[in-house]
Parts: C-alpha cells; structure tokens; sequence
C-alpha cells in the first residue's frame, strides 16, 4: 500500500479540490501552524454539549446557553434522535479507527510508515443511531449557515461522478455511510442528517448499500491522485509544481499568498 505522511479526510477533499497548491502548503509542508479562532472553538463547543446531552450526561444550562439557538437544540432536535423506536443501539462521537477490523475492507483506511506511525482517513461521527431492519441514522452537527447540498447521482460513469463528489458538500456525509456500510454489513442504509443551528434547519439524504462500490472507488481514487502528486512535490525538493495552483478570485485572502509560486510568478 502506497504511503503518505499525512492523514486524509472529507473536510481535506473538499480543500484539495479547490486548490491542490494550498492542500500540499498546508497538510503535508505545514507552513502556517495550525491556530483555533473563534468560529472553531465555538464549534468544538457545540459539539461537546450537544454530545454530552444526547449520551444521557448532565449539562448545565449555563453552558447550553452558550450555544446559539440552544433551546432548538435541546428541546427538538435532540430527544427527537433520541426517541426510543424499538430496539435501539445508540453510539456517539465514534472515531473511525474505532470500528472494527471490517472496516479495513476495501478501502485504504489504514496506513504504516516505517516509523510505525499510522495515517488513514480521519473524521469522527457526531451520532450515530441503529434503528434495526438494516437501518441507521448518523448526524453531523453544524454551527455554521446552512449551505446547500445536491444528491449525487451514483449511476453516472466515474469520470463524471468523482469530480462532483470531491466538491459536494455531502461529501462528509458519504464517508460516514461508507463506514458504516464496511462495518456492518447489515446495514444497508443510512440517513444522514446535517443539523444547521445557526438557521435552525435540518437536511437529510439517504445512502444504500448498493452504492458501495462508487463511494470506495471514489476515495480510494483520491487517495492514490493525492499520493502521486505528494510524489511531484517530494521529488521535487518540497516544492508545490506552478500548475498545481488553482488561481481563484480568494487568493489575495489566502494565507498562503507570499509563499505561492503562481502569486510570486504575477
């Protein structure tokens, strides 16, 4: 199995696709440290009390008063998950590399250097909820606006499916039916919701199983492009090649800009 020092995950597709030169700065040479900002703590903080809640663990109002629209939250959105609907299996904030060894199965998921270290695709579920009959439910908690999203279209030929899947932004929602899929075979489908708090909206879409074989072959083609291009740039001394940059309208507010090669070039 080929090798990269460096994990991927959903969010990291959708930051390859717009712009291949910023994903390598960023991920693989680190030339800016990585620093929280308002918007990422208040998410982790989201996050957490919304986790706390939903696994039955007491949170103090003061803190859910720290999130915004918080009695949507904890009054609607979370006992409605939480409703019992026959037999019901509930698990939540479930790291990826903690499923079991199924998960290994089919896509490149993990991965050794020869320092023993290990990199594979990364993310976290937020909820996870089993509903029997082959069911389940997952939810990715949302602080930021609503943002629209369009159902893939999975009987199209990979030329033209892959390159919609790298942009949607179901793309995390995807991983997380993946998972699923090659953990437990009988599931054979999931309902992804994202919860948007800021707007006080919920989306949903439905994955089947028998779309398995595109969402494998989806990552496990961006593990491998991504893999040749950090080849490019390892071999060429750790520089970004010029035709990796993807010049956009963004790139003056791009953090990246004195140390991009087609910014330097203009």
């Amino acid at each position: 199995m080929t090798k990269l020092p460096f994990g991927l995950s959903p969010s990291k597709i959708k930051e390859h696709s717009n712009c291949v030169a910023k994903f390598f700065y960023n991920y693989y040479l680190k030339l800016i440290p990585f620093t929280e900002t308002e918007a990422t703590i208040k998410g982790k903080f989201m996050h957490k009390v919304c986790e706390d809640t939903a696994k039955g663990k007491l949170v103090l109002n003061s803190d859910w008063e720290k999130v915004e629209n918080w009695e949507w939250l904890k009054e609607y959105i979370i006992p409605k998950f939480q409703k019992p609907q026959g037999r019901i299996e509930v698990e939540l904030g479930v790291g990826i590399n903690e499923f079991n060894g199924d998960v290994k199965t089919g896509i490149k998921m993990w991965d050794k250097n020869p320092d023993g270290s290990t990199y594979k695709w990364l993310g976290q579920v937020d909820f996870v909820k089993f509903l029997g009959d082959g069911k389940a439910i997952v939810i990715d908690w949302k602080s930021g606006k609503r943002f629209e999203h369009k159902l893939n279209d999975y009987t199209l030929p990979e030329e033209e499916l892959y390159p919609l899947m790298a942009k949607n932004e179901l793309l995390q929602l995807e991983f997380y039916a993946l998972v699923l899929f090659l953990a437990y075979p009988s599931i054979d489908r999931v309902r992804g919701y994202f919860i948007f708090n800021k707007d006080k909206v919920t989306q949903d879409v439905v994955f089947y199983r028998k779309d398995l074989d595109k969402l494998i072959g989806f990552f496990n083609c961006k593990y491998d492009e991504i893999y040749k291009q950090y080849l490019q740039v390892k071999n060429n001394n750790d520089t970004v090649p010029v035709e990796f940059h993807n010049p956009t309208k963004l790139c003056d507010w791009c953090g990246y800009k004195d140390k991009c090669l087609y910014a330097l070039k203009k």
